[in-house]
Parts: C-alpha cells; structure tokens; sequence
C-alpha cells in the first residue's frame, strides 16, 4: 500500500511510531535525522506535501491527518526552543514562559 505524499510526509518526521506502531517496514534500520537541518527540511517537506495535495477527500481522515501535522510543528518548536538554552541562546526562563504560552494557546484550541 503505497502511501500519500502528506501522510508520508507525517511518517517521516516520525520514524520510530510509525516503524513500531504502524508497521511500516520500510522504515526498518532508518534512524531518523533530529539534527536541526534535518528537522527543518522534513517540516519544510510536510508543508510542501500539504500545499500540493490538497485536502483528503474524507473530512474524518483530512482532520486526523492536519491534527498529526500541527503535533510534528509543536512537537519540533518545542524540541528548537530547548536546545536554544543549551547553546545559551535563550534563559531556561524565558524558554519555560515561551513553552507555557503555546501550551496555552494550544489548550483554547
């Protein structure tokens, strides 16, 4: 079965579920690129799958799979905005408030 670009594009960002939960074997012996050139070039792939797609034809489906591609965004934000404190870039703090508020706004949703 072979799969949508916007769906592969989900997959990718997210090699270890899909390989252990979704049983994509393709996906065996690949570790996933979380360096911070590797995370940008797979969100930038996500957006470009989305953009060319267009949306499912199912609404039940299209609402999963936009709900799976705002939790990569969120997920990968939060990963770039600890790894500004390791690098001194930003005050734990300041990441902590940054983190609070976009859990906040996520949680109104």
């Amino acid at each position: 079965m072979d799969l949508s670009p916007r769906v592969r594009a989900v997959c990718d960002l997210d090699v270890a579920e899909v390989r252990e939960f979704a049983g994509r074997h393709e996906y065996d012996g690949k570790t996933q690129d979380l360096s911070p050139a590797g995370v940008r070039a797979g969100l930038a792939r996500a957006q470009e799958a989305q953009a060319s797609s267009g949306p499912l034809p199912d609404p039940h489906d299209e609402a999963h799979l936009s709900a799976a591609e705002e939790h990569q965004r969120v997920t990968f934000a939060q990963l770039e905005l600890h790894r500004a404190i390791t690098k001194g870039l930003l005050h734990k703090n300041t990441v902590s408030r940054k983190l609070s508020r976009l859990a906040t706004r996520i949680n109104a949703l």
